[in-house]
Parts: C-alpha cells; sequence; structure tokens
C-alpha cells in the first residue's frame, strides 16, 4: 500500500467538491418534503409511515420545517414508533 499527503489545492478542490454534493442533497431532500406537504391546508390532519431507515426525529424536523416554509405549524398528535400524526394549523 501507499499513502501521500495531499497538496493545499488538492483539499480545497475536495471539500468545494463535498460542499457542493451536501448542498445538492438537501435541496433535493427540501424539495421531496415541500412536495409531499403541498397538498395539506390549515385544519387537515395527516399520517407519515417511517421507513425501517428513517428516523422519527429527523423525520419530523424536516416536515416542520417544510411547513414553516409555507407559513402553516403543526400539532402532533400520538403515533407509534413508525408513525408520525399532526394536524395542520394556520
Amino acid at each position: 500500500m501507499k499513502g501521500r499527503k495531499l497538496t493545499a489545492e488538492e483539499v480545497e478542490a475536495l471539500q468545494t467538491k463535498q460542499a457542493r454534493k451536501a448542498g445538492t442533497s438537501r435541496l433535493v431532500k427540501q424539495e421531496l418534503f415541500d412536495t409531499l406537504v403541498a397538498e395539506f391546508e390549515a385544519g387537515e390532519y395527516g399520517e407519515i409511515a417511517l421507513g425501517v431507515d428513517e428516523k422519527k426525529p429527523t423525520i419530523k424536523k424536516n416536515i416542520v420545517k417544510a411547513f414553516e416554509r409555507r407559513g402553516l405549524k403543526l400539532d402532533w398528535r400520538r403515533g407509534s414508533a413508525t408513525t408520525l400524526r399532526f394536524q395542520v394549523q394556520a
């Protein structure tokens, strides 16, 4: 096995590429959640079934942010370990 130290230019290029990639995936995720909440209006109820590899706090945070971008709030209802339930508030 052979190794070497990266030059400053190589490190900068790598960090720029990683930052660009992270920003792109973040935008894709944001668009996904925005699409998911687009059909909801104030007063309606919703439910999200979590996938095996999805974490409840992460999904909850992303849903809240998507509704906030639309100027709406959520009232969380009791769900199960794999289900998030909510009511949309104005």
